[in-house]
């Protein structure tokens, strides 16, 4: 700027030389009007100065404007295209996004179906589980009660295994003293053959329920009891007192 301003005063027409020596003297007013002549062209050469100062500072300020204008145009551009770049980036980092919360959105359905099956499937384990458990309860029961029935059967076995042996040892009694029933009657028809079926093992009287020391049998039937009852019954009602036979003859006494 001070380099065009310079170039403008160099446009700037001469000033007149004034003579280095001074003038002779003047008449008063041709000096006065002199000096009103200078006056005035000095005011006129300050007045063209700042007219064409002024114009070069415009000019300045419109080519600093101009180069301003510009300046900002092209940075509105630069931040055009960086705000549209930047949009267009959020509108991508957007779209990603949604679609990420989709999937994220489609994981959570998902997942709450999963957790949906897998709770139903916890709670049929946990019925199955406690089926099993009262399946197992009720196998131990009838397991302890089968122990136990085995006992009882066991203790039946033994029960039963004593009765035998006791049954054995009757019997044993009974052909003895068949024997010598058959012997008894082979010496004397009183006496009548009762048959080992119908014979009672039991030693005991049935009436009195005391050991019957001397027997006696009612016949037909052959039941047995001890000589006092058995004469009594035959002598009250001439039948056997357990199975209401009618007894055709007295009771006959056994050995």
């Amino acid at each position: 700027m001070s380099d065009q301003m310079k170039d403008k005063d160099h446009v700037l027409p001469s000033e007149p030389s004034e003579p280095s020596e001074p003038s002779p003297p003047a008449k008063p007013g041709r000096w006065a009007k002199q000096n009103a002549y200078r006056k005035l062209q000095r005011q006129m050469r300050e007045k063209i100065h700042k007219e064409l100062t002024e114009e070069a500072i415009a000019k300045e300020l419109a080519m600093a404007r101009e180069k301003l204008v510009k300046e900002v145009q092209e940075e509105c551009a630069s931040l055009k295209h960086n705000l549209r770049a930047t949009k267009a980036g959020l509108k991508e980092q957007k779209r990603h996004l949604d679609k990420r919360g989709k999937d994220l959105e489609r994981k959570k359905v998902q997942l709450d179906k999963d957790h949906t099956v897998l709770k139903d499937k916890i709670v049929q384990d946990q019925k199955v589980l406690h089926d099993i458990m009262t399946k197992d309860l009720e196998v131990r029961d009838k397991k302890n009660q089968l122990e136990l029935q085995r006992a009882n059967l066991e203790t039946l076995k033994e029960a039963q295994e004593r009765t035998v042996t006791e049954l054995t040892a009757k019997h044993e009694i009974v052909k003895a003293e068949q024997a010598k029933l058959e012997e008894a009657i082979k010496n004397n028809d009183k006496y009548v053959v009762v048959k080992e079926a119908e014979v009672q093992l039991d030693p005991d009287c049935p009436i009195c329920m005391c050991p019957m020391e001397v027997q006696r049998a009612f016949v037909p039937c052959g039941h047995r009891f001890c000589s006092e009852c058995a004469m009594d019954a035959y002598g009250r009602a001439y039948e056997c007192p357990l199975c209401r036979i009618r007894a055709n003859q007295p009771p006959v006494k056994l050995f």
